[in-house]
């Protein structure tokens, strides 16, 4: 038991420090959530899935997901993407 909470410890601090790494890379401010870095790279991932333009997931994540693009995946996820809109 002792070995798998120090497995799990450790998992931890390292997706903590990679997550630190990924904020810094794309503009996050030193005080972002990551929570909120989880749940928006998830957006990415999800929008990369619906549309299936490789190569283009990295404006999703840019200027720490303030992006137009990134808007734009949260729209087409929710359902409220308009052709208008691209």
């Amino acid at each position: 038991m002792r070995n798998l909470c120090l497995v799990v410890l450790t998992l931890t601090i390292f997706s903590v420090v990679v997550h630190s790494e990924e904020m810094v890379e794309i503009g996050c401010p030193p005080d972002y959530s990551s929570e909120a870095f989880a749940a928006n790279l998830q957006i990415c991932e999800s929008c990369k899935q619906a549309i299936l333009k490789p190569g283009k997931e990295h404006f999703c994540s840019e200027n720490c997901f303030t992006s137009v693009y990134f808007i734009s995946c949260q729209k087409l996820l929710r359902g409220e993407y308009d052709e208008k809109d691209e």
